[in-house]
């Protein structure tokens, strides 16, 4: 993944993204995911759901406010078949979602069609219950607990 992110960003192509694309899709905030997905350039309904259902993830990608795509295909690749992806890829986002794509075009994909997405504003139920057992008495200490600390690991002036 951070290589594929790396060379999305350093890697000349067809349309290029940078660094800034990649900020500012971050600054859209919320929980951020990084979907990946590779098939055969002439199958994109499959790509687009395999790269979303990826059962790894538990990931809810409906109603992400932003997504930095890109795609790596061959010379085959149609400016047709890139929308048809960003098009499937971005669906069930916010109507008013922030959406940054680029797509290269290299031999070495040749019949290949890769995907490499992330996206911000997602649900996930292991982010959501991480959250829920953390509370503002766990991180917010009353007076006692902050006078016991010195009392149980006292300080000494021992240099070692």
């Amino acid at each position: 993944m951070i290589k594929g992110i790396t060379e999305s960003i350093t890697v000349p192509s067809l349309i290029n993204l940078d660094f800034s694309d990649v900020r500012t899709i971050l600054q859209a905030g919320g929980t951020s995911t990084v979907f990946y997905g590779e098939n055969a350039e002439n199958d994109t309904q499959r790509l687009i759901s395999e790269t979303l259902n990826n059962p790894l993830l538990e990931v809810d990608y409906r109603g992400a406010n932003g997504a930095l795509i890109h795609i790596s295909a061959g010379p085959g690749l149609r400016l047709r078949t890139a929308h048809e992806v960003v098009e499937g890829l971005t669906a069930a986002m916010r109507p008013d979602a922030n959406v940054i794509f680029g797509v290269r075009v290299d031999k070495k994909y040749n019949g290949i069609l890769r995907v490499l997405a992330i996206m911000t504003g997602v649900r996930s139920p292991m982010v959501d219950a991480v959250r829920e057992s953390v509370s503002i008495a766990d991180v917010v200490s009353d007076r006692e607990s902050q006078t016991s600390i010195p009392n149980e690991f006292p300080r000494t002036n021992r240099r070692r």
